[in-house]
C-alpha cells in the first residue's frame, strides 16, 4: 500500500460538483468547513463528532456530513452606519427565469433562492469565516455595478427595495448624475449563522412589526417582534460595509482585537484598495450586538482643565462645577503625525487641476494651520478668487475667502469686482498656534459662512448662483495673495455645504475618506518624500515644492467609533490575497517560588503578511513575488501602531554586520537554542542527584 493510499483514508472529498476557496473555522469546539462552487454559491459541512456510531470506526474523516450543505442568505441589506434607513429588500425572482414577481403572487418552491437573496450579491472570489463562540460571521466580497446579478435601488414610490430588471423605466429607480445606483460595488458583506446541530441557520432578530423597521415605528400603536403582522420572520439583514470597496479579488482579512476590557473587542479590517493600490486599514468599535458601532462611544468631560480629572460622563449633559456644557474627550496623543511646514518665500504644496476639485456649486474646504508670521497677506488655499474660491490670511489674523464667476485669478486692469464675492472672518488666528478654520459655500441657503476652531466667525449674504470653474492649479501655501509662512495639516475638500454641527464635531478626528461629499483628503502624514497622499478614492496626490516635514502638534485624534489608515510598500506592487493573524507576544518570566523562568503571554499583536511584486534584493529586475510581512502592535484600546503611508521594508537575506546571513544566524539561533534547551535538562538531572546524595549520606558527602 502506497503513502497516497493511507492519505486517502483520512480524507473527506465531495466530488458531486467543483469546489474552491476553502476555509475552515472551528466553532464551540466544532468543525466547519466551507467552499464556494462554479456558480457562487456557498457550501458547508460539519464534522460532527457527536454522532457516535460504532459502524464508523474512529477515524474522524467518517464524521463529516454525507453531503455539503447550502448556505442559505437573507433577502434584505442594509448599509452598516446608516440605522434609520432600514434594510433594502431584494427582487423575488422565479425560479428557471430571470423575471422578478411579488413575493405573495409565488409559493415557496418557486422562488429562486439564489436569485431572491443577498447571495446574488456574492463575488467569486477568496471569502472568510469568523467564530466569536456566539455566532458564525461570513464575510464575503460583493459582485462589481457590471455584473450581471447586479440590481439597483427603487425609489420609494416603488415601495423602495431594487430591482434587476433594466427594463424598468429610469424614472423608477434611485439616480446619481442620471445613473442608476447599484446596491452594492465591490463592497464588503457580512452575514451572522447560528449553529443548531450540523445545520447553519441565519439569525433572527427583532423589529417592529408594522414599519418592519429595526429603530422607527410606523405609528404610536407599533410594537416589536420576532415576526411581522403577516408572521414573517425577521432575520437580520445581510451587512454592507460600503465603507470597505474597491475590493478586488477577495483581497480582505478581518480580525477581532482585543483590548484592556475583558469580552470587549475592537474589529480590524485590512483591505486592498484596487483605486488607490494601496492596503486600507479600518479600526471599528464593536457594538453591544457584535456588530458595528461606526460613531463609537464618546466620553465627555467638564471645560474647564481644573475639574476633568472629576468629571467623566457617557452622555453629554451640564457640568455640575461650571454648569456649563460637557465636552467630548479627544485624544489626540500622536495621531497628528506629521505636518507640513512653508518659509514663505517659495513653498508650497502643488494638486493640480482634477476634476472633482473644480467645484462650481456647494462647498466645504477645512484645514488646520499654524501661522508664523502675519507680516504680509498669505494664500492658505488658491484655486481661484474670480473661479472655484480661495482661501487667504490677511495681516491682522483674519481669512478671507472669494469665488467668482471669471474662472481665474485676474489682476491689474483686468480685475472687474462685479464677478466675484467674498467673506472676512469677525475674528483672526493667533501666532505660533494651531487652528481649525473651515469656509462653507451654500447656494442653497444664498450664504458664506467661516468657522474658527468650531466657533461661527462671519456670515454674508451671496448674491451668485454658482462658481466657473477654470484651469487654474490648486496650491496649498501659495496663490495671489503670496506664500504661507507657518504649518498647514489635514487639509479637506467637499462639494457640499457642511453643517456647523458636523464641522465642530468632526475638526478633531481623523476622518475615514468616504464621507458622503469629500472629494479631496490630505492627512499630511507621509512624513517623507515629495508627494501627499489623497485619502479618498480619487488618488488625486500632490506634489510638494520646499515644503518640508515636521513633527505636527495639530488636536486632530483618531474617531472613537471607526478609523482608517493607507499604507502601501516603497516600491512594491501587491500581488496576492492578504493574510493576518492576531497573536500574544511571549516573554520570558520569574514564577513561583523558586522563580523559575517560564514564557508568559503578554501584548497582543497582529502580523500581516502579504505577496508583493518588485525587484529583488539586488535590485534587479525579478517576475518573482517576496512575501512582505509586517508585525503590529495592539494597544490597549484594541488599535493598531501608527504606520507611515509609505513603508520601506528591510529584507531579512541580508547579510548582518559579521557578513553572516540572517538565515544563517536564524539557524544558529535554533541550535543554540536546541543546546540551551538540553543543558538545563543535564543541569537539571545533577541537580537531582545532588538532592538524593544529600538525602541518602547527609553531610558526609564531599565533591
Amino acid at each position: 500500500m502506497n503513502k497516497q493510499s493511507i492519505f486517502d483514508n483520512f480524507v473527506k472529498s465531495y466530488e458531486d460538483k467543483t469546489y474552491k476557496y476553502p476555509t475552515l473555522v472551528r466553532h464551540k469546539g466544532t468543525l466547519i468547513a466551507f467552499a464556494m462552487d462554479n456558480g457562487r454559491r456557498i457550501y458547508y459541512t460539519v464534522l460532527d463528532l457527536s454522532d457516535s456510531d460504532e459502524n464508523k470506526g474512529e477515524i474522524d474523516v467518517e464524521y463529516w456530513s454525507k453531503n455539503p450543505s447550502p448556505l442559505y442568505f437573507g433577502n434584505e441589506i442594509s448599509q452598516v452606519g446608516y440605522g434609520l434607513v432600514g434594510a433594502t429588500r431584494m427582487p423575488t425572482v422565479k425560479k428557471g427565469t430571470q423575471l422578478e414577481d411579488e413575493p405573495q403572487n409565488l409559493t415557496i418552491d418557486e422562488i429562486d433562492n439564489f436569485l431572491s437573496t443577498t447571495a446574488r450579491l456574492t463575488a467569486d472570489a477568496p471569502f472568510q469565516v469568523i467564530s466569536d463562540g456566539q455566532y458564525i460571521y461570513i464575510f464575503r466580497q460583493s459582485i462589481s455595478d457590471t455584473h450581471q446579478d447586479i440590481v439597483y435601488k427603487l425609489t420609494k414610490l416603488q415601495g423602495g427595495g431594487s430591482s434587476g430588471d433594466t427594463t424598468r423605466d429610469n424614472s423608477e429607480f434611485v439616480l446619481s448624475e442620471g445613473n442608476k445606483v447599484p446596491l452594492v460595488n465591490n463592497t464588503l458583506l457580512l452575514d451572522r449563522f447560528i449553529l443548531s446541530g450540523t445545520q447553519l441557520q441565519p439569525k433572527m432578530e427583532v423589529r417592529y412589526k408594522r414599519s418592519r423597521n429595526k429603530t422607527q415605528p410606523a405609528n404610536a400603536k407599533d410594537s416589536l417582534g420576532a415576526k411581522d403582522m403577516e408572521s414573517n420572520p425577521f432575520f437580520e439583514p445581510t451587512q454592507e460595509l460600503d465603507f470597505v470597496r474597491q475590493l478586488e479579488e477577495g483581497r480582505f482579512q478581518v480580525l477581532l482585537l482585543p483590548t484592556q476590557i475583558a469580552n470587549i473587542q475592537r474589529w480590524q479590517v485590512f483591505a486592498y484598495n484596487s483605486a488607490t493600490s494601496k492596503i486600507d486599514s479600518f479600526n471599528i468599535e464593536r457594538a453591544a450586538d457584535g456588530l458595528f458601532n461606526t460613531k463609537g462611544t464618546i466620553y465627555y468631560t467638564s471645560p474647564n482643565p481644573e475639574y476633568q480629572y472629576t468629571v467623566y460622563e457617557r452622555r453629554a449633559g451640564i457640568d455640575p462645577f461650571t454648569n456649563e456644557e460637557l465636552v467630548p474627550i479627544i485624544s489626540t496623543e500622536g495621531a497628528a503625525e506629521s505636518a507640513l511646514s512653508f518659509d514663505g518665500s517659495n513653498d508650497y504644496v502643488d494638486l493640480a487641476n482634477p476634476s472633482e476639485l473644480q467645484i462650481t456649486g456647494n462647498q466645504t474646504i477645512e484645514m488646520w494651520v499654524k501661522p508664523l508670521s502675519l507680516a504680509n497677506r498669505q494664500s492658505l488655499f488658491c484655486k481661484a478668487y474670480n473661479g472655484e474660491g480661495a482661501i487667504t490670511l490677511e495681516v491682522d489674523g483674519k481669512l478671507s475667502y472669494y469665488y467668482g464667476t471669471g474662472g481665474d485669478n485676474p489682476s491689474g486692469t483686468s480685475i472687474n469686482p462685479d464677478t466675484f464675492e467674498g467673506i472676512l472672518s469677525s475674528f483672526g488666528l493667533a501666532r505660533n498656534e494651531w487652528s481649525h478654520i473651515a469656509i462653507v459655500r451654500d447656494f442653497t441657503m444664498r450664504k458664506l459662512s467661516w468657522y474658527i476652531d468650531g466657533t461661527a466667525a462671519g456670515e454674508e449674504i451671496i448674491t451668485k448662483t454658482a462658481a466657473t470653474a477654470g484651469t487654474e492649479n490648486v496650491f496649498l501655501g501659495k496663490g495671489y495673495a503670496g506664500h504661507f509662512n507657518g504649518s498647514i495639516d489635514e487639509v479637506r475638500v467637499w462639494n457640499r455645504a457642511r453643517s456647523a454641527d458636523e464641522i465642530k464635531e468632526d475638526r478633531h478626528h481623523r476622518l475615514v475618506g468616504r464621507e458622503p461629499g469629500l472629494v479631496g483628503y490630505w492627512r499630511f502624514d507621509e512624513n517623507t518624500g515629495s508627494t501627499v497622499d489623497d485619502q479618498t478614492d480619487s488618488a488625486n496626490n500632490g506634489t510638494i515644492s520646499g515644503a518640508t516635514w515636521e513633527e505636527s502638534e495639530a488636536l486632530i485624534g483618531n474617531h472613537p467609533g471607526m478609523s482608517r489608515d493607507s499604507f502601501s510598500f516603497a516600491g512594491r506592487t501587491i500581488e496576492s490575497g492578504l493574510t493576518a493573524v492576531q497573536y500574544f507576544q511571549q516573554e520570558d518570566a520569574q514564577v513561583g517560588n523558586g522563580q523559575e523562568s517560564k514564557p508568559m503571554k503578554t501584548n497582543a499583536r497582529v502580523m500581516l503578511a502579504v505577496a508583493t511584486g518588485g525587484a529583488d534584493s539586488g535590485g534587479n529586475t525579478t517576475t518573482n513575488k517576496y512575501v512582505a510581512a509586517l508585525d503590529l502592535a495592539v494597544s490597549r484600546e484594541g488599535k493598531l501602531a501608527q504606520v507611515p503611508d509609505n513603508l520601506s521594508l528591510s529584507w531579512l537575506n541580508r547579510t548582518d554586520l559579521d557578513g553572516e546571513s540572517l538565515e544563517s544566524s536564524f539557524a544558529e539561533v535554533e541550535r543554540l537554542e536546541r543546546e540551551v534547551t538540553q543543558l538545563k535538562r543535564e543541569i537539571q538531572t545533577l541537580e537531582e542527584e545532588t538532592e538524593y546524595l544529600h538525602e541518602s549520606y547527609g553531610d558526609s558527602v564531599f565533591f
